[in-house]
């Protein structure tokens, strides 16, 4: 039953690979994506809390781009199976460092697998944003990391959104993540961004990707 649920993912996967590559940019905007992330343990394996926060970066923005803060528990279940309760504050840069707030309440069942030296995650999230007015939101985050024999290990993921009330929009990113420590792990990526606009032209924009996660309950 798991090898047919990942066959459909790789599957998904592929067909939104071949949608990036065959896209055309009409106007793009380059950016540096920071995140740091921290997880503390409550019960040992069984309950933790996240804090997270992210920050962009553009040149269209010449400057801060967007920002959140994310905060919640993380419930574990099984080795496999896990589920988050967040709560997300996100400031968006409305042209002269003018900044809208927007809140999201966020449901997140995440599933792990490993199979030999690749390890499968599937993170979905649900949204509830707040902002002028309520609206929902779908995330799926497909990834694969695959462990190598010295200390790098190589990932790609691919995150699609989905909203009744928004244009279409993906995120693809390539990457390598380095354990500083035990508890501290370094990720440096490409992420290529593509959304469409309202006059239904889609923007791609090349993205850097540094990020750091504390994971202080292993």
């Amino acid at each position: 039953m798991k090898i047919i649920i990942m066959k459909k993912k790789f599957k998904k996967l592929a067909l939104v690979l071949t949608f990036n590559l065959i896209s055309i940019p009409v106007f793009a905007a380059s950016g540096v994506w920071n995140t740091n992330e921290i997880k503390l343990p409550i019960i040992k394996d069984k309950l933790s809390y996240r804090v997270f926060n992210r920050s962009y970066f553009t040149d269209k923005a010449l400057g801060i781009d967007s920002m959140i803060l994310r905060t919640g528990p993380i419930i574990n279940f099984t080795d496999n199976f896990s589920l988050a309760l967040h709560t997300s504050f996100a400031g968006f840069n409305k042209e002269g460092n003018k900044f809208v707030q927007e809140v999201r309440y966020e449901v997140e069942p995440n599933f792990d697998f490993v199979f030999d030296r690749f390890k499968i995650s599937d993170r979905n999230r649900f949204e509830v944003r707040v902002f002028d007015k309520i609206s929902f939101r779908y995330r799926n985050n497909l990834s694969i990391a695959y462990k190598l024999d010295f200390p790098l290990t190589p990932y790609l993921s691919d995150e699609i959104f989905i909203s009744p009330t928004e244009k279409p929009s993906n995120r693809f990113t390539l990457g390598v993540s380095y354990p500083v420590t035990k508890d501290l792990k370094f990720n440096l990526g490409y992420m290529h961004i593509t959304s469409m606009q309202n006059d239904n032209t889609w923007n791609n924009s090349p993205t850097l990707v540094i990020s750091f996660l504390s994971d202080l309950t292993k």
